[in-house]
């Protein structure tokens, strides 16, 4: 500031010299003592020092304020993230609940299906096994006259071993009443039956 104004300072011991120009632009000379008690030595170090000191202040005070700030932003974002998880968390816990309530109800659904599709087996099952033994006296009774119209059919002048013996129904005696039902009904239409 001094130096904008054309003062030169001198320090001097204990003292401190300035070098300026006067009114009249004329080099001029003075210590601080001649100045007055606010321009010596001790008293400028003392200023300079509590000035030194004050912007230290200001400037910790300002870097104090800003880490505050800092914090404090930092402080909202995390609480603004742990809601955000706090929110997620929350709405992936309902959609487990709501899928697990879901699954259950759909698998009582299934079950109660299996369980009607199981008793309708089962009925048609009971339904089966009683008309079995209807079925096999039928087919017993229509395979012993099928036999015995056969028999009468063939001629008595092949010898008895060419002759079909008499049988008991079974596994093949359906096979070959399948091939031998054309011919019969045929003969049985001949003879009136």
């Amino acid at each position: 500031l001094l130096d904008a104004h054309g003062v030169i300072v001198h320090p001097r011991g204990k003292n401190v010299s300035y070098a300026f120009l006067d009114a009249n632009n004329k080099q001029r000379r003075a210590r601080g003592t001649t100045l007055g008690h606010d321009y010596e030595k001790e008293v400028l170090e003392h200023e300079l020092e509590q000035r030194a000191q004050q912007s230290n202040f200001t400037f910790r005070l300002e870097n104090v304020r800003g880490q505050q700030l800092l914090i404090s932003q930092k402080q909202r974002k995390i609480a603004a993230e742990q809601q955000t998880i706090t929110t997620t968390s929350d709405r992936t816990t309902d959609q487990r609940a709501s899928l697990v309530r879901t699954s259950d109800v759909q698998l009582q659904a299934d079950f109660g299906s299996l369980q009607t599709r199981k008793s309708k087996i089962r009925a048609t099952l009971e339904q089966i096994e009683r008309a079995i033994p209807r079925i096999i006296r039928r087919l017993r009774t229509q395979s012993t006259s099928l036999l015995d119209l056969f028999n009468q059919s063939q001629p008595s002048s092949q010898p008895k071993a060419q002759r079909i013996k008499k049988v008991k129904p079974s596994k093949s005696l359906l096979a070959l009443l399948k091939q031998r039902s054309t011919p019969i009904k045929h003969h049985q239409q001949e003879r009136g039956l």
